[in-house]
């Protein structure tokens, strides 16, 4: 998700395009995948209960410009604020949470409202012990800049969804999106934290459209963010 939307939001500022649309597919319901990651130790089984539940999915989501935001035709649904986007590399053995930590609190020190409006996390926890492992120790880690992001409540769309692969960062989008039309986000932001097996980590905080932290001197989107229309 991280590098998807750090590529769109390059070519928006660099007028490459006026709308972007962003997203993933994948499937973890096919035979030979099954086959894979239950001869890999991913999948979770009676006699296996720390594993992933395999799904499929599809989401996407359209960005534009700020500028976008003052069309009354197609207002805007939310805005992304700070993106934070890392990797492991291959040659180096970062401690475990390292590199989540790093993304988590790099958008936590962007947001202009810190972390006390932050209200929800959003996170891609999906049974495996080596995803818990890295995600604990990146709240020990980001704890001590931000005590409250261990409070936080955590929506986990694995729980409903399965793993859904490449896809999980969009799912959380749309999530976050949705949870503001339908008005059960309970708070003006939502912190996304994504992560995959290959190394790549990810964090987000998305803001509702309407409150405070959306505007800026009279404008309707901070400098930098991308204004968000999901697409179903």
């Amino acid at each position: 998700m991280g590098e998807a939307l750090l590529q769109a939001e390059s070519m928006l500022d660099n007028r490459q395009a006026e709308l972007c649309v962003v997203g993933g597919v994948d499937s973890f319901l096919e035979t030979p995948t099954l086959e894979w990651l239950d001869g890999t130790g991913r999948l979770k089984t009676p006699e296996r209960p720390t594993g992933l539940m395999p799904g499929e999915g599809a989401a996407f989501v359209a960005l534009g410009r700020p500028s976008r935001a003052r069309e009354p035709q197609q207002p805007p649904l939310a805005l992304l604020g700070p993106l934070s986007w890392g990797e492991e590399e291959a040659d180096e053995s970062p401690a475990p949470g390292e590199v989540l930590a790093r993304t988590l609190r790099d958008v936590l020190e962007r947001n202009p409202e810190r972390d006390e409006e932050a209200c929800v996390l959003i996170h891609d926890l999906n049974g495996q012990d080596g995803r818990a492992l890295d995600w604990g120790h990146a709240l020990l880690r980001s704890s001590q800049a931000f005590p409250r992001i261990g409070q936080l409540p955590r929506w986990l769309p694995a729980l409903s969804f399965g793993d859904v692969g490449c896809a999980t960062g969009f799912f959380q989008l749309c999530i976050a999106v949705r949870a503001f039309a339908r008005g059960y986000a309970a708070g003006p932001q939502l912190l996304l934290a994504c992560s995959s097996d290959e190394g790549a980590r990810a964090a987000l905080v998305v803001t509702a459209p309407g409150s405070p932290g959306f505007h800026d001197s009279g404008d309707l989107a901070r400098p930098g963010s991308r204004s968000v229309v999901p697409r179903e």
